[in-house]
């Protein structure tokens, strides 16, 4: 087929921005052919067949089409091929944005999913989206990945989903759908033939000629300083063979290598960053950006200190008065009762540790013996100025407190940052649940449910106790690991929950046996989570009867671990069993569960590792439950970026 003209691409995007803003998904290719063909005798053909399908297009309501129309109006499928980088993802997104339609440029490798039945779900959700964002343009680059021609070779998750992925296709042209298909390929003799024929009409987009190549340079160029005697012909004439892309690579570095020089010449001088004369040609903006990026670095990361001090000098006691009021104000937000004091990482050096208060402490004990280099090592920083993400921020307020957290990482326990508590309150302390307003920060979901768990232990303990501290017996008898010191509490899971894979964890985590087999796990009881019957309004007296059951097997539960000596002094539930299997339960079951919880003396937590972060319509699923009190514990991590747990006031550990 003959390469398109500027006049065959105008009609193909008028003709389907015509077709897809009355909402009926066709494709024109008689109009196509029309504009393509050179035999005269198939134009006069072409013609007349044109010529039956202006009532078609005049947009008829579906069920007024005849045979005829309605065969046409099935095909919905083009197929743009060539080679890379001369423009068919441009061609697309052109037709997407005269038809005013939504454009979603898909990548269909990632239908390939390790999962067994992902493939086919998200198969399903790419064309569910369809018909939700309709009119819409679906592009498909490199559909020769996937959709390539079938064999017996082919995995079985595959066949299947080519076989789906086409039967859904098809089901665009048994109903009303204002969605077209587009692909793309460099090799279109790989595809399966299934799917050249859902692609009836093909564009080659061939490697633009002298002319075309002419005129890119002058769009590539229309904004930058050119010469007047430039001579875009000669340029596109020694660029036999190259694309639109190696066209817009070229024009790329070569207005980028004026500003290279201007960021050399500012380097080097050493009076200062005086702009030369000719730096008068170049846009001032980016010329401005360089001086104040090199100002900036130089002001930061210079000002870190560069020699340890002569000896420890103590200006006051440790904690200090400015160490003593950070305390204070973490108390508010987060426990700090293993704080020493807070450390001001940007004046440590070598040996020495600087804190909030001025004192200089020769440190032998480094961060427990983490940073064997010391404090702010030269070649540290170094490579920290070399880092291009750190210097990326080098503009930002925390430049140079990103610099000094990558080379002398700080035990947050003991000695954290003078500026943590700030970060703590613009932090999780704006995103805390209703009525939590104690946070502890833990290095990811695993270890935030472990320590919640962790704590409520601590707290079921210090309530039978009287809230006495633990006894001399209890003290030795936990070395050993027996009782009283080493209690024999547990904590109840669900049926089809994850928790974390550390060796805790497993114990309530029973979504997949992979995860458990071979591992040793404590003798914790597990309790069913209501599985309900769809749709929820038709189902509403079963559904209902499977949360009856499972509050009664939690209480039965509870009950039966207290006369065996295997007291459950904790509960954790999923607001959504998401790695089990997509499972939900009521408002109605959240809050029974919290009231069984609260009637026989179990802690309640939540674990909203998956569900927290605002993607279920609240930052935190469980403010939809109605609870009367907020839970014991609400654990997170994943969309924080940090792991962690909210916890009531009541609940701090203070020991």
């Amino acid at each position: 087929m003959d390469p398109p003209s500027d006049k065959v691409l105008s009609a193909i995007i008028k003709s389907v921005a015509t077709l897809l803003s009355a909402g009926i998904a066709c494709y024109v290719t008689l109009k196509v052919v029309t504009l393509l063909d050179p035999n005269h005798e198939r134009k006069k053909e072409a013609k007349k067949r044109m010529e039956e399908l202006k009532s078609f297009l005049k947009l008829k309501p579906r069920e007024e089409l005849n045979e005829h129309e309605l065969r046409l109006a099935t095909q919905i499928g083009i197929l743009l091929h060539g080679p890379p980088g001369c423009g068919k993802t441009l061609i697309a997104r052109a037709i997407a944005k005269k038809a005013k339609a939504n454009f979603l440029n898909f990548d269909i490798s990632i239908l390939n999913d390790m999962w067994y039945g992902e493939t086919s779900k998200l198969t399903k959700a790419l064309f569910t989206l369809c018909q939700k964002i309709q009119p819409c343009i679906v592009f498909i680059d490199e559909i020769d990945s996937v959709l390539r021609f079938r064999s017996r070779n082919d995995h079985e998750a595959t066949a299947v989903m080519k076989t789906q992925f086409m039967a859904l296709w098809d089901g665009f042209a048994q109903s009303v759908n204002s969605v077209i298909i587009i692909g793309a390929t460099n090799r279109p003799e790989d595809l399966d033939s299934a799917v050249l024929r859902r692609l009836p009409f093909r564009l080659n987009v061939p490697k633009p000629d002298v002319i075309k190549r002419e005129e890119i340079l002058k769009v590539l160029l229309k904004n930058e300083n050119v010469t007047d005697d430039f001579d875009y012909k000669k340029v596109a004439t020694s660029t036999d063979g190259m694309s639109g892309s190696d066209l817009k690579e070229i024009v790329r570095h070569a207005c980028l290598a004026k500003y290279r020089d201007v960021a050399k010449n500012l380097v080097e001088r050493k009076d200062g960053y005086a702009v030369e004369k000719q730096i008068n040609l170049f846009k001032w903006r980016l010329v401005n950006f360089l001086i104040g990026f090199f100002n900036t670095l130089r002001r930061y990361i210079c000002s870190l200190p560069t020699s340890e001090p002569k000896a420890p000098l103590m200006r006051t006691e440790v904690p200090g008065p400015e160490s003593k009021r950070l305390i204070n104000e973490m108390e508010t937000i987060h426990q700090a009762t293993s704080v020493k004091f807070f450390a001001d990482y940007e004046k440590s050096f070598g040996n020495y540790l600087v804190d909030a208060d001025g004192n200089n402490l020769l440190d032998v004990y480094t961060q427990i013996s983490s940073l064997p280099l010391g404090y702010n090592h030269p070649e540290l920083i170094e490579t920290a100025r070399e880092n291009r993400f750190l210097v990326s921020l080098v503009k930002s307020y925390a430049c140079k407190e990103v610099v000094t957290c990558s080379v002398s990482r700080p035990a947050l326990g003991g000695y954290p940052r003078t500026d943590f508590v700030q970060i703590l309150k613009n932090s999780l302390g704006q995103v805390a649940p209703k009525g939590l307003r104690h946070a502890q920060a833990m290095l990811c979901g695993t270890s935030a449910n472990e320590n919640a768990i962790k704590t409520a232990f601590i707290h079921y303990q210090t309530r039978k106790r009287g809230g006495k501290l633990p006894s001399k017996e209890d003290m030795e008898s936990c070395m050993n690991n027996e009782i009283p010191g080493s209690p024999n509490l547990c904590v109840l899971g669900f049926r089809g929950s994850f928790h974390g894979r550390s060796l805790g964890m497993l114990s309530i985590t029973r979504s997949k046996a992979i995860h458990k087999v071979d591992i040793p796990a404590l003798k914790w009881p597990v309790a069913n989570f209501p599985r309900y019957l769809y749709p929820l309004d038709e189902n509403k007296k079963y559904n209902e009867e499977q949360d009856k059951k499972c509050l009664e097997e939690v209480a039965k539960l509870i009950d039966e671990g207290k006369q065996k000596g295997n007291e459950v002094a904790a509960l954790i539930v999923e607001p959504i069993q998401c790695e089990g299997g997509d499972h939900h339960a009521s408002p109605a079951f959240f809050r029974g569960l919290q009231k069984v919880c609260e009637n026989k003396g179990v802690y309640f937590i939540v674990d909203e590792v998956q569900t927290g972060g605002g993607i279920c319509g609240t930052f935190w699923v469980h403010e939809q439950w109605g609870l009367p009190t907020p839970p014991d514990f609400v654990t997170f991590s994943k969309k924080l970026l940090t792991g962690g747990y909210y916890y009531k006031d009541s609940l701090r550990v203070n020991e």
